[in-house]
């Protein structure tokens, strides 16, 4: 373990580790809403929300890059990849 404060001592062979959870949790929680904040929230959607498969063809073909425009745009290209999912699911093709 590498203790956080600095010292003579570098590291020290210990099993116990203390800190404050509810300032653990609170600083992961500022963290998550920083990230998914801003140009970054349409892949929020996609990611966390959309729960659809990465396609590498739409990174290089620039589908994604579009659909980071808006959350709208997004929204709509996740629309589309689950209706055609739910096409394949069914074999309703």
């Amino acid at each position: 373990m590498l203790p956080h404060r600095a010292g003579k001592k570098k590291v020290r062979m210990t099993e116990r580790l203390s800190f404050d959870d509810a300032t653990a949790l609170k600083t992961i929680e500022t963290f998550i809403a920083h990230l998914w904040w801003g140009p970054r929230a349409p892949a929020e959607l996609y990611i966390q929300q959309g729960q659809l498969p990465i396609i590498l063809t739409y990174v290089s073909n620039g589908t994604y890059a579009r659909a980071m425009r808006s959350i709208d745009e997004m929204n709509a290209l996740i629309d589309h990849l689950g209706h055609q999912l739910d096409q394949a699911a069914n074999m309703d093709w």
